[in-house]
């Protein structure tokens, strides 16, 4: 592992794309190069494959490289990146202290990257996603450039959200959700130097709009997915009836964590002991002390990525009654897989009520129970459902980039409020 060279004079590209950590695999960036938009990537780290063991303290960053983009397109801060977050352990910082740390070196080593970049007259946009930005696009707009926040989630109101759902359940917040003083400042800073901010979802959309963000400079695109090759060619099949033979298989894959709605799975599958129905739970460690694990639930806990194919493949349907979500990348994961969805309405809009899956009316266990009888009684629904799942076109790499070039095409400055 090594740095890439720094952003050589001679660099034109129009678009620099900003990318703390591997978001949507790089997806904004690959999305541009495939629209024909040169494109310079400044990013944490960058690992090729080759350097990295497949097991071990450095298997993780397997995922902090792709072969779309080539060397010459990234300017990299792998070792110092690297250096810093040991440094960062070691103080056993919180994990707000941690990340915000981390935001503020990845910036600063943004910012010097682009002084290196002459002044001149070329049109330059410049990406960065939020709470990573404030003095990346502060620098841009002072050089004249062009400046797009990627909003990655709802921002302050799903906090909120998420606090008053933990005083109902009467437990004591996590401290993600108790941001530093100054945290939501700097957001909301954010928000005001950027030119457009993109959001995944009108669900974001509306959040931020509660926040006062001119609802003008807001764009919405989805998140980009790419079915693979084995869930494209699958066909799903159901039986005429469920049974305690062949239950009825739920699944729920992602964080266990209240803001995703543990908490009403874990009582919606209660309510339904004794019909013959099985909800799978695969995630990492979950935020409720204690939770009780009804009998028809099995909690498999953290898988690794490349394993979670198995279990879209051999469920009947998925479960996602989120309270928040920027867009929740594994609605599209499971529609590729023809499942059929289950979801609420606060997040990506991947589900057509009725058509390829349910949107619960409200977030509550008599609606998500009420959802999955439906399906146990009407077998031939679930077929229907899965036969219209998404094409997903409208969330591939073409589409994506299409709408973020069509961002810049005509720019217009928005005004510091």
């Amino acid at each position: 592992m090594r740095n890439r060279s720094p952003v050589p004079p001679e660099d034109t590209a129009p678009w620099i794309c900003c990318q703390l950590g591997a978001r949507e695999h790089y997806a904004v960036p690959r999305a541009l190069k495939r629209q024909g938009v040169p494109v310079r990537m400044l990013t944490d780290l960058w690992c090729s494959h080759r350097w990295l063991p497949r097991n071990g303290i450095l298997s993780g960053f397997h995922s902090r490289y792709h072969p779309e983009l080539s060397a010459k397109e990234i300017t990299a801060f792998t070792s110092r990146s690297l250096v810093n977050r040991l440094g960062n352990r070691l103080l056993r910082r919180s994990w707000y202290s941690e990340q915000v740390a981390i935001n503020t070196g990845f910036q600063k080593r943004c910012i010097a990257a682009m002084k290196r970049i002459p002044r001149d007259s070329s049109t330059r946009v410049v990406f960065a996603y939020s709470y990573a930005a404030k003095d990346i696009l502060d620098y841009a707009r002072n050089r004249g450039w062009t400046t797009v926040l990627g909003q990655i989630d709802p921002g302050p109101e799903e906090t909120r959200i998420v606090t008053e759902e933990y005083n109902r359940l009467g437990l004591p917040l996590s401290p993600f959700y108790t941001p530093p003083e100054g945290y939501w400042e700097n957001w909301r800073a954010e928000t005001a130097l950027a030119d457009t901010i993109v959001v995944n979802s009108p669900w974001s959309a509306d959040c931020l709009v509660s926040e006062g963000v001119a609802a003008s400079k807001i764009r919405i695109i989805p998140c980009a997915y790419t079915p693979g090759s084995d869930a494209s060619a699958f066909r799903r099949s159901y039986p005429d009836s469920f049974s305690g033979e062949r239950p009825l298989k739920v699944l729920f894959l992602g964080q266990p964590v209240i803001r995703k709605g543990i908490h009403l799975v874990m009582e919606a599958a209660e309510a339904l002991l004794g019909s013959p129905l099985r909800i799978t739970v695969v995630g990492g460690e979950s935020d409720l002390p204690n939770i009780p694990i009804p009998a028809n639930v099995e909690w498999v806990g953290r898988v690794p990525r490349h394993k979670a194919s198995t279990f879209y493949r051999d469920a009947d349907v998925f479960l996602l009654p989120t309270l928040s979500d920027g867009f929740a990348l594994t609605q599209l994961e499971a529609s590729s897989w023809k499942l059929p969805l289950v979801v609420s309405r606060h997040c990506g809009e991947v589900v057509t009520d009725g058509r390829n899956g349910l949107v619960l009316s409200e977030l509550s266990v008599s609606a998500i129970a009420t959802a999955l009888r439906t399906f146990l009684s009407e077998p031939e629904t679930l077929r229907q459902m899965s036969e219209a799942a998404n094409s997903l076109e409208a969330f591939g790499l073409d589409a994506v980039g299409g709408q973020f070039v069509e961002l810049v095409q005509s720019p217009s400055r928005s005004p510091m409020v």
